[in-house]
């Protein structure tokens, strides 16, 4: 039952008009993982942000490795994340 779930799954994803953005945000948060967890359990600097939360080096790495995969294949997406403030783009995307 697990596998034809999966194949259902897969078939969706397929079919969305937003398989590009998925694809590519599937691999941002694969390379952001990578990153955290070459870091997990180590010493970071870490500073903290207007909200009163912290923010680690590790973070920063990560989020500019999402920003660098994102704004790469889709120039025109504006960008907003934690540690950083959003990017302006000439042309905003409609959604």
């Amino acid at each position: 039952m697990a596998n034809r779930s999966g194949e259902v799954l897969q078939q969706r994803e397929l079919a969305s008009p937003f398989y590009k953005e998925l694809q590519v945000a599937k691999a941002a948060a694969l390379e952001a993982g990578s990153i955290i967890m070459e870091g997990f359990q180590k010493i970071h600097e870490a500073r903290i942000k207007p909200d009163n939360s912290l923010v680690s080096d590790i973070d920063i790495s990560a989020e500019a490795k999402i920003h660098e995969i994102i704004t790469t294949v889709f120039p025109n997406h504006a960008f907003w994340g934690e540690g950083r403030r959003g990017t302006r783009v000439p042309r905003p995307t409609p959604y």
